[in-house]
């Protein structure tokens, strides 16, 4: 018996380092430390856009020798970075000028370039300078039209005009923020610079929204001791990469020590979106220089502002690790809790995505070695089960005949997104092809939009919407809603083929309710409801 119970300790053990060395079947390789400050900072990083431009009335020599009229076209500003430090929407940014004289520096300009205006008349009112003052900040979304935000000024104090606060208007106050560092402990350590580089925006060859991505280099500070032209404190930095004014710089902890600062070579030709810079700021070199952080703390203390973070920054967070783990399931709520708080994140819609392909090859994909190491740790088990009921007197046995071997269950169609034995589901069927959403959150969603639905949709069902359908539970049962809850999708959710269902009081689905997306038979999309809870069975289906 003794040598038994070691045989036994030992199957045991196999099994336990088994379970510890394959915690997981689809584990993500882990990002190194550089990679996640990235991950985790992007978020909050911001354009800002301070300037203006216009159209002068300028004389030109016709083919005839005689002087016409037409329009030349200046602009003047600061194109730079910026980052949150509230989630109620307040800025940290490169020194501001808030009151630009347009008229006078666009006019200076076109002087300069040899440009012969013509002088106001007040006889002629049409004849006059068209002048446009741009003030904004650019959200790093993936979505265009909430991109740009018309900026408040916040001035900076009379003892730092190398930085400035400003702030905007979200809709949900609930924007991802960075946290400052002491900045009075900066020696020469290496750091991380995150902001806009120089040129991404005029590089013709990136998509639109690849050039509002904020881009992230390694630096290290070459001189802590550094003093701009007003004799304020300034540390030099030697970088990978050129970034605007404005951008952060990170310690390793990614907290903010310092600040890119403007100089003059900034205020470059380029403020219209659809202009291309003539020349690059000073920082197009591999040296800058930054303010340090305590500069702009002081700027916050004189207006009574407290940088924080809020719950987004958590729940983002979070998000990450459990992805980074291959916890593929709970990362994604993590990240859609993300999306509701600050739709114009940057990074969740990617997120999300992947989160959702990550889980199906979480199950098409099994770790082989895992499963082996299983099964053999299993199999000892089960020997030692085998010779210990051998011992056992004959009376004892025959118990054993009324047990019935382990069988495999017969397989059914899954979900591409889950495994779950939920109670309720939905299949979905068109055009040959049908999938199988178990329903055991409060919320679903069904679209072609990979980054919102929680399932991914066949490419041949054009016939759905982005964001086609939301499903809520209601007691034992689901209703459902079409479209986002708030924008009606394209070809409707349709009952009985007739009856369309709105966005507000939905649909409450019976076990056997089937509803149909489009009228076209050759196109549509049916969703049979089912709920097992109900007594209703499932017909045998299959995966596409």
């Amino acid at each position: 018996m003794p040598a038994i119970l070691r045989y036994l300790g030992i199957s045991l053990t196999a099994l336990a380092l088994a379970l510890v060395q394959f915690p997981s079947v689809a584990q993500n390789a882990q990002p190194n430390a550089r990679e996640k400050l990235a991950t985790y900072t992007k978020p909050a990083i911001v354009r800002v856009v301070n300037g203006c431009f216009g159209f002068f009335p300028s004389f030109y020599q016709g083919p005839s020798g005689t002087d016409g009229i037409g329009d030349a076209y200046a602009s003047y500003g600061v194109l730079g970075s910026g980052f949150f430090i509230t989630p109620d929407g307040y800025i940290a940014t490169y020194g501001i000028i808030s009151d630009i004289d347009c008229e006078k520096e666009l006019t200076q300009q076109l002087i300069g370039e040899g440009k012969k205006l013509v002088p106001f008349d007040s006889n002629r009112p049409d004849i006059k300078p068209k002048i446009e003052h741009v003030r904004n900040v650019i959200l790093p979304s993936p979505n265009p039209e909430s991109r740009q935000e018309p900026l408040e000024f916040k001035l900076p104090s009379d003892d730092s005009k190398n930085a400035s606060i400003i702030k905007i208007e979200l809709d949900k106050e609930n924007a991802p923020s960075l946290k400052f560092g002491e900045s009075e402990k900066v020696g020469l350590d290496d750091v991380t610079l995150v902001g806009y580089a120089v040129g991404a925006k005029d590089n013709k060859a990136l998509k639109d929204t690849e050039a509002y991505e904020a881009s992230v280099s390694d630096g290290r500070i070459s001189n802590d001791s550094r003093k701009l032209a007003d004799n304020s404190p300034a540390f030099e930095i030697s970088a990978s990469g050129s970034y605007y004014a404005g951008s952060p710089v990170l310690n390793e902890q990614g907290e903010v020590i310092g600040i890119i600062t403007p100089t003059e070579k900034d205020k470059i030709r380029y403020v219209n979106e659809d202009e291309v810079a003539d020349g690059q700021p000073s920082n197009a070199s591999e040296l800058a220089l930054a303010i340090p952080a305590k500069a702009v703390q002081k700027l916050l203390t004189s207006r009574n502002i407290v940088n924080s973070q809020g719950e987004i920054d958590g729940w983002y967070r979070s998000g990450l690790e459990l992805f980074w783990q291959g916890d593929y399931a709970s990362a994604k709520e993590k990240f859609e809790v993300v999306k509701d708080l600050f739709p114009q994140h940057s990074e969740v819609d990617r997120l999300i995505s992947e989160s959702n392909k990550g889980r199906v090859n979480q199950f098409s994909k099994p770790n082989f070695a895992f499963w082996g190491a299983i099964a053999a740790a299993g199999a000892a088990v089960l020997g030692l089960i085998f010779a210990l009921m051998r011992r056992k007197p004959k009376t004892a046995r025959k118990s054993s005949g009324d047990v019935r071997p382990f069988s495999k269950p017969a397989q059914t169609g899954v979900s591409k997104t889950s495994s779950i034995n939920a109670q309720a589901w939905i299949e979905l069927e068109g055009r040959g092809e049908m999938i199988k959403l178990p329903l055991y959150k409060d919320t679903h969603r069904i679209g072609r939009d990979p980054a919102w639905s929680d399932v991914e949709m066949p490419a041949s069902w054009e016939v759905l919407s982005r964001q086609h359908a939301i499903l809520k539970r209601e007691g034992d049962s689901y209703r459902i809603f079409d479209g986002d809850g708030k924008v009606a999708s394209r070809n409707g959710l349709l009952v009985d083929d007739y009856d369309r269902v709105d966005t507000t009081v939905g649909h409450l689905l019976r076990p056997g309710d089937t509803i149909a997306i489009g009228k076209n038979p050759l196109e549509q999309v049916r969703i049979t409801y089912f709920n097992a809870a109900s007594g209703q069975a499932s017909n045998e289906t299959k995966m596409a």
